[in-house]
C-alpha cells in the first residue's frame, strides 16, 4: 500500500511539474507577441513618406520613446522606451513604424510595438500602438491643415547667347 501511495504522489508531482512548465512557456509566448495596428491616410494630405517618417519620430518622442533608427527614404522609424515595472525592474518596449504608398497615392502606416525579453506579460504594447496612432493622427492632421505657400512657376528658359567675334 505504501508503495502505491508513493507512486501516486510521484505521478501527481510530475503532472504538476508539466502543468507548471506549460504555464511558463505560455507566458513566455505571450510576451513575444507583438501588438500591430495599421492606418491609412488619403492622398489629399499631400505628405510624402520622408515627411511622414519625421512626423512619426516626433509622435514617438511625444510619447517618451527615444528614436534611435530612422530611415526617411525607406519610410522607417524605430524607437525604444525603458520604464520601471511595479516591482522596480527596468522593462524595455520597442515601437516601429513603416510607411508605404498605396495604389491611389495615399499613405499607409503599419505600427508594431513589442516588449523586451525581460517582460513576462504586459498590456502596454497594445496601448502604446493605439496611443501612437492617435498622436500621429493628430500631428499629421495639423500638418495637412496648414496653408501652404503657393509654388512659384518655373522661370522661362532663356535661349543660349551666341557670341560673335570680331576680327
Amino acid at each position: 500500500m505504501n508503495l502505491f501511495h508513493m507512486a501516486q504522489n510521484r505521478l501527481a508531482a510530475i503532472r504538476a511539474g508539466w502543468w507548471l512548465l506549460g504555464c511558463v512557456l505560455l507566458l513566455g509566448a505571450c510576451a513575444s507577441l507583438p501588438a500591430k495596428q495599421e492606418s491609412a491616410y488619403p492622398a489629399s494630405y499631400a505628405i510624402g513618406v520622408d515627411r511622414a517618417t519625421r512626423l512619426a519620430a516626433r509622435a514617438m518622442q511625444e510619447m517618451g520613446f527615444q528614436v534611435f533608427n530612422q530611415n526617411e527614404a525607406a519610410g522607417y522609424v524605430h524607437g525604444h522606451k525603458i520604464e520601471k515595472d511595479p516591482m522596480g525592474f527596468a522593462v524595455t518596449f520597442n515601437l516601429e513604424a513603416n510607411f508605404t504608398r498605396d495604389a491611389g497615392g495615399g499613405l499607409r502606416l503599419s505600427a508594431v510595438c513589442t516588449a523586451g525579453k525581460e517582460v513576462a506579460l504586459s498590456t502596454y504594447p497594445s496601448e502604446a500602438v493605439s496611443k501612437f496612432i492617435e498622436t500621429f493622427d493628430r500631428i499629421i492632421q495639423d500638418e495637412a491643415s496648414k496653408p501652404r505657400a503657393p509654388v512659384p512657376p518655373p522661370a522661362p528658359a532663356t535661349p543660349p547667347k551666341n557670341r560673335e567675334y570680331e576680327l
